[in-house]
């Protein structure tokens, strides 16, 4: 009996329209703490609603502290999950038939009893084993909100001690779509580009979802998360979304190169810099590296105080400290013309080439005509007839205005 119940359960884990599985995880996220991550709610040919061969009880740990996800089976006055004795126990896999139309629901219970407040996770996996068109969702029963398990891979409480019941339900004839939406399919390299993945529904409503990414042909670029590209080669290529091998999509674009790497020096002690490119990734530990990130400001001028630069960009100017003579190399694309919101009073700028043909403020003549910038051999500020790419500069405005760089 038992290697019989074995062979049907692991044949269960292949995907078709009559056998898949959800698998339930439930667990601190200090797993040392407490975890149950074998629950199943699934579906089979020779399953039934009431116990069968596929349905396995739940094991309780013999300590007092643990989180637990189970399917209760065992309350008399709950008539659409209680079974008659001997069943009447809480189970870790609860099997049903198929599902060929309308929906089922599975409830399930999630308990918490743990000396002192902790985050936990509830968390699904398996999902392709579903039929696309099936919708999945996850409804709190006590607050009524529903989670849809195609968007989300988890969720997360901060508690102690909880106890929350669930319905698990899947529905047939919700999705009939799978597309790869573009921002653009014109790209520039080292500038991130974003593609969307969206399940459509008969309603027409979208769903981002998340997916497996690849690009043909392989390395041209890189995916940061589920959206953000970087292309790093030029030509024309396919970025290819794989919807849990269930649906696929893909779209066709040229890329184009006019990425630059640009090295900054730096001198012993405060230097004043600015980035000549429009990097990749915005923020100053990706840019700059974790060196020099820490040692990042920029000047905010309506509280007239120096602030720690989490992010970089064109336009913009910087004190960064150094204990040696080096240099910074900063990549991306380079700036074309730059707008620069000032403030009245002074503002500290970044300037992104060095051929300049014009500078002009709107309304015109909001600024002070000279520009001033640190030299950090003679530790002091000096005018600047001619601003040079990748300094910082001191520029005083008279009123609110844009500072235009072309």
């Amino acid at each position: 009996m038992i290697l019989l119940f074995i062979l049907l359960v692991i044949g269960s884990l292949s995907a078709s329209e009559t056998n898949w599985i959800i698998n339930f995880e439930f667990y601190t996220a200090d797993t040392l703490i407490s975890t149950d991550r074998y629950n199943r709610a699934a579906v089979h040919p020779d399953a039934s609603l009431g116990h069968d061969i596929f349905d396995a009880e739940e094991l309780f740990p013999p300590f007092i502290y643990y989180v637990m996800l189970y399917f209760p089976h065992d309350n008399p006055e709950d008539l659409n999950t209680y079974w008659e004795p001997p069943y009447n126990y809480k189970y870790t896999f609860d099997y049903h038939p198929p599902i060929l139309e309308g929906e089922d629901s599975w409830y399930m219970e999630a308990y918490v009893g743990l000396s002192f407040p902790t985050d936990v996770i509830l968390s699904w996996r398996n999902i392709g084993s579903v039929p696309f068109d099936m919708g999945l969702f996850l409804v709190d029963t006590t607050i009524s909100d529903t989670v849809n398990l195609r968007a989300e891979q988890f969720f997360t409480f901060h508690t102690a001690s909880m106890l929350t019941g669930y319905d698990f339900i899947a529905r047939r004839n919700v999705n009939t779509d799978f597309r790869l939406v573009p921002v653009s399919t014109e790209l520039t390299t080292g500038v991130v580009a974003r593609f969307y993945p969206y399940i459509y529904d008969v309603h027409g409503d979208s769903l981002l979802v998340p997916v497996t990414w690849r690009t043909n042909p392989d390395g041209i670029g890189y995916f940061l998360d589920n959206s953000r590209f970087i292309p790093t080669e030029e030509g024309d290529a396919y970025i290819i979304a794989d919807y849990y091998h269930l649906r696929e999509d893909s779209v066709l674009v040229h890329i184009s190169g006019e990425y630059d790497s640009i090295s900054l020096p730096l001198r012993p002690g405060w230097n004043t810099i600015s980035l000549p490119v429009t990097p990749a990734i915005a923020s100053a530990d990706t840019a700059l590296g974790d060196a020099f990130s820490s040692l990042l400001f920029s000047f905010e001028p309506t509280g007239y105080a120096y602030e720690r630069a989490e992010t970089v960009g064109v336009g913009t100017g910087y004190f960064v400290y150094s204990d040696e003579d080096t240099s910074i190399t900063v990549s991306g694309v380079p700036a074309r013309e730059v707008s620069i919101p000032l403030s009245p009073g002074w503002n500290l700028i970044g300037v992104p080439f060095g051929e300049i043909d014009e500078i002009t403020t709107s309304p015109p003549d909001a600024i002070w005509e000279e520009f001033f910038w640190f030299n950090p051999d003679l530790r002091r500020y000096e005018t600047e007839s001619s601003l040079l790419p990748g300094r910082g500069y001191w520029v005083a405005a008279f009123e609110e205005c844009d500072l235009l760089i072309r």
